[in-house]
């Protein structure tokens, strides 16, 4: 079990860790206040969406890469069903470009197709909505197209002088895209499919250029135009001869209905099949609190309302798992007991037709029916747990002539505790989480066993209160064996049965009780070994990070004792470990390059708008071109340095440009007269640039005043 708790936790903590590092580091680097609840939002949507898969695992790569190449190509077949470029492309050509597509998530505002990449990219969207916006003002949209959609099919092969739109994404997308540069390998590789490609793009080309110029159809120019154009004709006489020969019916209250000719078959421009798939009113719908737009309506998983009616649900199990057990097993049940029964009865069965009419949060929106719906909730098992809550077996009993079950069997409304154990949700602590869970766990199992060990009494004349309650005093005038039913405080019974099952002052009286203290200590056995597994577990994976951070120093530091490194080298070495544990707990070290295999978008945020803001900013790169920043961005490192720690030496020629990001950095020199000069270095300032550019030595030394942070970029870059 403790394995079993492991592999749970394992996910989480897999995860959870080092996205905290990389919020951390939007937040401590980029100054934008968006920056980092933008990083946070994304892999909340992940968690929930793909638990936290965001790429594909490193195992693929050892993978034989027959099977490997087979795997990727049944996860992006749509690109090529969906492109009528390279639909008719051979089997070697798909297998062998398949390597080559990538998957990129994009958060809601998120931009692309706009810029360079409209020229070097092509782009399939997966799932998600996303919208043509025009180029003149960069708001107004245009259309709005879903998944399905194929986004640059001719740009990519022939640029346009101009670009009129940009697409911007609706909602979370995820999206491949497929790098120019790739393709034109693969047509070089395989020149038959190269000109069939080309033969089709020039197709293509022709037959827009026909559309948009030619102001009158051309007859037999285009054949799937011609079919097109007959088809609207033919469908336009039909619809207006129905129309002449309508009559109004002559009964009032019947309404009055036209019936058009049924169509033999659907008209579908072959040509034109899946590049451009349209969004439905639903889907277009995103504030609204409805998935359809059609009767009977399905609401939204997280909507408002939902989020509200979610809420009202737990507090009243809350109440329930309070109130009940305490009063159903009472001879006298107070009268604002049957208000709030008639409260918890309303709101469980008002629960379940919610259920049935809000969609599975693995639907998508806009796509559902009320059929899928209640067929997805049948197959879950809370669900059903739902309607066995909100059945009134009470009410079977007294009709089949069993009244004494009445209030017995009213513990079925306390199945739908399980609202009170959400999931973990991404930004809780993990283990905060585990050990909340596992003190309600607790509670709960002593709080309702004692009070339906109390209502088994009551209907098993074998059960002997005392062998499970022990001695509860009373006042002198209630009899003893009455005296557990006239406490004074319902807790009194709750109290009495956790010091009992404790300490078992009292030893069991017949066969009858031996039977039911062997369920109840099995069943306790049961959740303490749960619990304390789930506790075992999440305080081994809560510390994995520090322990092998721990053992990675060790190790280090005794293989260069070992070696009889320099004591001022160890010292140097112990103050870089310290200083990378006080900033990143070690995850640089233990996963390096944490930020390569993730979304362009997320590194970006993190890492290449800071590098990219201070290099536009330093001086000899104020009138540099825009994509030499961005690229020298997007290669930058970042380092972190303790303090003291030497930057660049006296006459050792550097091989890279520095900026100083974070902290501060102290030069020192002797100028001609043999002064020593101090400079400050402050965020921002670029470090030895002559230097490195006209291949000289530096004549002064850098030193970490404080705990700075630098990024560099090779000069070969």
């Amino acid at each position: 079990m403790i394995a079993e708790s492991l592999l749970k936790l394992h996910c989480i903590f897999s995860f959870h860790p080092i996205v905290q590092i990389i919020i951390g580091e939007a937040k401590r680097r980029n100054p934008s206040p968006k920056a980092y609840v933008d990083v946070k939002n994304f892999y909340e949507l992940m968690w929930k969406k793909h638990d936290g898969i965001t790429r594909l695992p490193n195992i693929m790569s050892e993978l034989p890469r027959y099977l490997r190449v087979e795997i990727k190509q049944d996860l992006v077949w749509a690109v090529f069903y969906h492109s009528p470029t390279l639909r008719k492309t051979s089997r070697a050509f798909q297998r062998w470009l398949c390597d080559y597509i990538h998957l990129d998530y994009k958060l809601p505002g998120s931009r692309f197709f706009v810029g360079p990449h409209c020229y070097s990219h092509l782009y399939y969207i997966k799932s998600g909505i996303v919208q043509l916006i025009s180029m003149d003002d960069g708001i107004t949209p245009i259309i709005s197209f879903t998944s399905g959609t194929i986004i640059g099919d001719i740009s990519f092969f022939l640029s346009p002088l101009k670009r009129i739109s940009m697409v911007r994404c609706l909602t979370y997308c995820e999206v491949f895209y497929l790098p120019r540069a790739d393709i034109l390998k693969a047509m070089h590789k395989f020149p038959v499919d190269s000109k069939a490609i080309l033969q089709r793009v020039k197709e293509k080309i022709k037959h827009a250029h026909t559309l948009y110029s030619c102001k009158k159809h051309v007859r037999g120019l285009d054949r799937a135009e011609d079919e097109g154009i007959a088809w609207l004709k033919k469908r336009w006489w039909e619809i207006s001869e129905v129309v002449s020969h309508f009559n109004v019916p002559e009964d009032q209250h019947s309404k009055p209905c036209l019936k058009l000719v049924e169509e033999e078959v659907v008209y579908h421009c072959p040509k034109y099949l899946g590049q451009l798939v349209l969004c439905t009113d639903g889907e277009l719908r995103k504030h609204s609190l409805f998935a359809s737009v059609r009767f009977p309506l399905l609401l939204v998983p997280n909507s408002s309302f939902s989020v509200v009616w979610n809420r009202i649900v737990v507090a009243t199990v809350f109440l329930v798992l309070i109130f009940y057990p305490p009063n159903i097993t009472r001879p006298d049940v107070p009268v604002w007991f049957n208000f709030f029964q008639f409260w918890a009865d309303i709101v469980y069965l008002a629960d379940v037709c919610v259920s049935l009419i809000t969609t599975m949060e693995n639907q998508e929106t806009g796509r559902v029916y009320f059929a899928s719906v209640m067929f997805a909730r049948f197959k879950n098992v809370w669900f059903f747990i739902d309607i066995l809550s909100a059945t009134w077996f009470e009410t079977y009993t007294r009709l089949i002539g069993m009244p004494q079950y009445y209030y017995t069997v009213q513990f079925n409304r306390l199945l739908k505790i399980y609202v009170l154990f959400p999931n973990w949700s991404f930004g809780k602590d993990p283990l905060i989480h585990v050990i909340v869970k596992v003190c309600l766990i607790h509670l709960i199992f002593v709080y309702i066993t004692s009070y339906l060990t109390l209502a088994l009494i009551t209907i098993i004349p074998d059960l002997s209160p005392v062998s499970f309650f022990g001695e509860i005093f009373c006042n002198r005038e209630v009899p003893k064996n009455q005296c557990i039913y006239k406490v004074h405080h319902v807790f009194e019974i709750f109290l009495a049965w956790v010091l009992e099952f404790l300490f078992s002052h009292n030893t069991t009286q017949n066969l009858t009780d031996v039977y039911m203290s062997t369920v109840t200590v099995y069943f306790g056995y049961l959740i303490f070994i749960y619990c304390k597994t789930a506790l075992i577990g999440i305080f081994h994976a809560s510390n994995t990070g520090i322990s092998k951070y721990q053992y990675f120093v060790i190790n280090i530091t005794n293989h260069y004792k070992q070696f009889k490194i320099h004591p001022e080298l160890l010292r140097r070495l112990n103050r870089y470990m310290k200083c990378h544990w006080k900033y990143y707990r070690g995850m640089d070290v233990l996963y390096p390059n944490v930020l390569k295999n993730e979304p362009y978008d997320i590194y970006w945020k993190v890492h290449g708008e800071v590098a990219e803001n201070i290099i536009r900013q330093s001086p000899p790169f104020l009138l540099a071109d825009y994509g030499l920043i961005r690229e020298l961005a997007y290669n930058a490192k970042f380092i972190l340095l303790p303090k003291l720690s030497t930057v660049i030496i006296f006459g050792l020629q550097p091989k890279n440009v520095t900026w100083l990001v974070q902290g501060y950095i102290k030069s020192e020199y002797h100028n001609k007269e043999g002064e020593l000069i101090r400079s400050m270095y402050k965020p921002g300032d670029l470090l030895a640039f002559t230097s490195v550019f006209f291949n000289k030595p530096p004549l002064r030394t850098y030193m970490a005043y404080t705990e700075c942070e630098v990024f560099i970029s090779f000069l070969c870059n």
